[in-house]
């Protein structure tokens, strides 16, 4: 490792602005490193290759940074310089042989505080451990989470009126309203009413009550026919059912069929206009189709009724669907729970239940009755 110029990378680091050949430095820091490693070189020397190979990245991040997806920003490949053009981003990708992905990555690297990009290969160095991309790209996620729970917080504001409660029949209560953002609701299920197959035909009028930019998360019991029924009520709408989301929780017990599977899940049916913008949803593990959160426990003084779904969910689906000051319907309301979550993110939370016992609880948790 005699033969590597040390100076000259550092200064060429410093002060190069072709990004070309930042990408060349970059591949033969590789091969050193590499080299260093079949030789069996000391991990200090190994480190201070990799140190300059992450500096490298961070730079080549940063040029990628200021990139346009789309067509109409830079025009060449040197550092900093910007105009207008007809280039799209992933074409100077190839024309430096690094994919999209691996330019993520730099690009996470270069989100990087200085101060904390700095301590992080200087404390690897001192406590002589293996200075690598992984580890770097380790500190940029939990940075980017960090950043990205702080945002989430910032909705939990709360709405300065209390989401409002009619007492009044689903079908009344619907005709009256004018188009929402968001509905959210969890209707009775199959054990609940006389017939399945006649009472989802509720589904069409909400979901007629949805904007063409909005979205509906319907709770159903995991019922075959109660399944069906929804699946044949939604044909008379123009929302798209886009998935059977799954709600499992792993918290409630009670006896086991002899002859069948236990229940331990419900379904969402997730509904959305044809104008709906992307889903708000920055954290990829809340984006599975299978939300695995508890049911509320009683022993734990949270759970109000039998069905009642927990705040995490809740809340969870307003925030990727909604934004503050929009309007979310819950025409079956309850005791509450989607209205009062709504309100706590800032969106305006209205809804119909026709239950006095729900009714009370609902006004007890913090909802406003009228009619």
């Amino acid at each position: 490792m005699k033969l590597i110029k040390w100076d000259e990378i550092i200064y060429q680091i410093a002060t190069s602005t072709d990004i070309k050949e930042l990408s060349v430095l970059r591949n033969q820091l590789t091969a050193y490193k590499e080299l260093a490693k079949q030789s069996k070189q000391s991990l200090e020397t190994q480190n201070k290759i990799a140190e300059y190979r992450l500096r490298v990245d961070r730079k080549l991040g940063e040029w990628s940074s200021g990139l346009e997806s789309t067509p109409g920003n830079r025009t060449d490949l040197t550092y900093g310089n910007v105009a207008t053009g007809s280039k799209p981003k992933k074409e100077y990708f190839k024309e430096i042989n690094i994919s999209e992905r691996e330019m993520c990555r730099k690009e996470s690297i270069a989100s990087i505080p200085e101060e904390i990009f700095e301590d992080h290969i200087l404390n690897t160095k001192n406590k002589k451990q293996e200075l690598t991309s992984k580890s770097i790209q380790k500190v940029a996620k939990k940075i980017n989470l960090e950043n990205i729970k702080k945002d989430i917080k910032k909705q939990s504001v709360g709405y300065f009126n209390k989401p409002i409660i009619q007492k009044a029949d689903c079908f009344d209560w619907l005709k009256k309203q004018e188009p929402c953002d968001l509905l959210l609701t969890d209707p009775p299920y199959m054990t609940d009413v006389v017939d399945i197959y006649s009472f989802a035909f509720w589904l069409p009028l909400a979901l007629s009550k949805v904007k063409p930019t909005g979205r509906a998360y319907v709770f159903i019991g995991a019922y075959p026919d109660e399944l069906e029924a929804y699946l044949n009520a939604r044909e008379d709408t123009d929302k798209i059912l886009s998935n059977i989301l799954v709600w499992t929780y792993r918290n409630t017990l009670g006896p086991a069929p002899k002859y069948d599977y236990k229940l331990n899940w419900q379904a969402i049916l997730y509904f959305r206009g044809k104008e709906a913008p992307p889903l708000d949803c920055p954290i990829m593990t809340e984006q599975f189709s299978v939300q695995d959160i508890n049911a509320p426990d009683g022993r734990l003084g949270n759970r109000y009724h039998t069905w009642q779904k927990p705040n995490e969910i809740a809340e969870r689906l307003i925030r990727h669907s909604t934004k503050k000051d929009d309007l979310v319907y819950d025409c079956f309301a309850g005791t509450g729970t989607f209205l009062l979550s709504a309100n706590r993110l800032g969106r305006i939370g209205i809804g119909c239940e026709l239950e006095n016992d729900m009714l009370k609880i609902a006004e007890d948790r913090g909802c406003e009755i009228v009619g």
